[in-house]
């Protein structure tokens, strides 16, 4: 019996079988978990859909089908980046509360170094970010605060949290660079170099640049901006109920 003089593979079927199975398999969740493991470690400018759907092994047009456009899954990243954060247990005092609730935010962010640029630029309106001010708000609002009090004293916190790990971030993947200084750029060369007429005071203190993103910085702020909230809410409670009516007017 003669041997037919081609056989076709089956190989190139399997492949199509299998590229059609990763497709299946392609959800908002898989795409937005692989877009922030790209921004984290190649940088949000990094981030394209182009090169999104490289790293999926699929076509650009099959992300199309899941966000509108790049601005559309960066917010979906935000929000899940947000998600991730436990909020703190209701029997907290407010003071509590809003601590628990920065650090976990600027740790949020620590974790999702690529997401910085994007927190800067773009408001967090998903449902995921919106979640965080609750625990806030009842806290705020079961102390006594006045209800326009409430929402800017979240704000505050909210601010102070994510501009420092805002600043924090890029400072912290950098760290290795900064250590790489020639000896010459040391702190000890660079404060010698300063006039004892001009900087008196920076050269006694030779302030250490690496407290801008030290734990200890942070809390010192935190701790300092919860003080003056509390300060502010027991002046409110001296002050009789109209006087204090007349000034939210």
């Amino acid at each position: 019996m003669s041997r037919p003089l081609f056989v076709r593979s089956r190989e190139p079927w399997k492949r199509r079988r299998a590229k059609a199975a990763r497709k299946v398999r392609l959800t908002r969740e898989v795409i937005v978990a692989t877009a922030m493991a790209l921004a984290d470690e190649k940088g949000f400018a990094a981030l394209s859909m182009r090169r999104l759907a490289k790293q999926l092994g699929v076509v650009p047009m099959a992300l199309y089908r899941h966000f509108r456009n790049r601005g559309d899954l960066v917010d979906a990243m935000i929000d899940r980046a947000a998600r991730e954060i436990v909020l703190p247990s209701e029997s907290l005092d407010w003071k509590i509360t809003l601590a628990e609730l920065a650090r976990a935010i600027r740790n949020a962010v620590l974790r999702h170094p690529g997401l910085t640029s994007a927190l800067v630029l773009r408001p967090s309106l998903g449902q995921g970010a919106i979640r965080l001010g609750e625990p806030a708000y009842r806290a705020l609002r079961a102390a006594g605060f006045a209800d326009d009090d409430v929402v800017r004293v979240w704000n505050l916190v909210v601010m102070y949290a994510l501009g420092f790990s805002v600043f924090e971030a890029p400072r912290r993947a950098a760290h290795g660079v900064v250590d790489a200084m020639p000896v010459d750029h040391t702190l000890d060369a660079i404060y010698a170099t300063l006039s004892p007429e001009e900087f008196p005071h920076t050269r006694a203190l030779t302030p250490d640049p690496e407290e801008f993103i030290s734990d200890w910085q942070f809390e010192y702020g935190l701790i300092a901006i919860l003080t003056g909230i509390a300060s502010r809410l027991a002046e409110r409670k001296q002050k009789p109920a109209g006087h204090r009516a007349s000034r939210q007017r």
